[in-house]
Parts: C-alpha cells; sequence; structure tokens
C-alpha cells in the first residue's frame, strides 16, 4: 500500500496499467503480505493504482481515499499550457473558475491557482480521484466558458 513500502505482489508491466485503474486478478498477491500491511484478506477492499515508479519498476496500489488529490499542477513547458484571448493576464480576477480532469469528468471549484516556477499550481475545494500526469485539464469561467487548457504534470 501506498508509502508503507511493502511489496504485495507482481504485475505484468507498468504500461499496462492506469493511475485510478482498480487492480484486478492480473496482479498476483501474496496473501502474507497484505496481512502484514493491515488488510483483511477474506474482506479485503478494492485496490486501486495510485502511482508508478518507473525507475523501480514499482506499481503503487492503495485504497480509493489513496487515490484522492486536492492539489496538481500544469506546466508551462512545449505549449502545455493554452489560455484563450486574455485569460493568462486575468484568471486570477475572474472570479470563480472551475476546472475539469477528464472528457465528460465533473466540474471541480477551483480554490486557488498561482504560477510558480514556470507551473501553474492548482488547489480544489474537493478532492480529485486519480490526478495522473499527461491527463489533460481545461479551466472554465462560472459561465461554462473555457479560459485556458493544459497537461497536468508530475
Amino acid at each position: 500500500l501506498a508509502l508503507t513500502g511493502t511489496v504485495i505482489g507482481h504485475h505484468r508491466g507498468l504500461w499496462f496499467y492506469t493511475i485510478g485503474g482498480r487492480v484486478g486478478q492480473d496482479v498476483r498477491f501474496k496473501i502474507k503480505d497484505l496481512r502484514s500491511v493491515g488488510l483483511e484478506t477474506n474482506n479485503m477492499p478494492p485496490l486501486y493504482i495510485i502511482g508508478k515508479d518507473k525507475e523501480k519498476n514499482q506499481l503503487i496500489v492503495g485504497k480509493r481515499e489513496e487515490a484522492m488529490a486536492s492539489q496538481f499542477t500544469v506546466e508551462f513547458t512545449n505549449s502545455n499550457l493554452q489560455f484563450t484571448d486574455n485569460a493568462q493576464s486575468n484568471m486570477d480576477q475572474m472570479g470563480k473558475l472551475y476546472v475539469r480532469i477528464r472528457n465528460l469528468g465533473e466540474l471541480y471549484e477551483i480554490e486557488s491557482l498561482k504560477i510558480v516556477n514556470f507551473k501553474l499550481k492548482i488547489q480544489t475545494k474537493q478532492a480529485l480521484f486519480a490526478v495522473a500526469s499527461g491527463q489533460s485539464s481545461v479551466f472554465y469561467d462560472e459561465q461554462g466558458v473555457i479560459v485556458a487548457g493544459g497537461i497536468i504534470g508530475d
């Protein structure tokens, strides 16, 4: 599970898994290791992909609440962040702003945003499920008009 550092199973390869995906039968778990991290194997909660460590070839799994995040960044590199009209200069004066990270996903109200080291740092009022690097993020004003869009960074 997240942050415990305990190996609880083996996977087929990182490229087969998506952040937020439910861990299925293709991941072979070791029962004794599941118990060592506090999971009751007779009534085990669903596990989700909450991270990947490409350098160590590790898939990080956890409970649904561990896949929730209310902060993420959008980077300014390689045109990852695009603004409509003059939105870049006045996004902080637009009133309520919302973000969507999935094509048909829910709109989440933004609590704060700021630019730090060429990154747009987003804090939402409500936690989002499975925010992942490489996902699109689209920003809307109170009228539902798109004001910016970009790619979520690490």
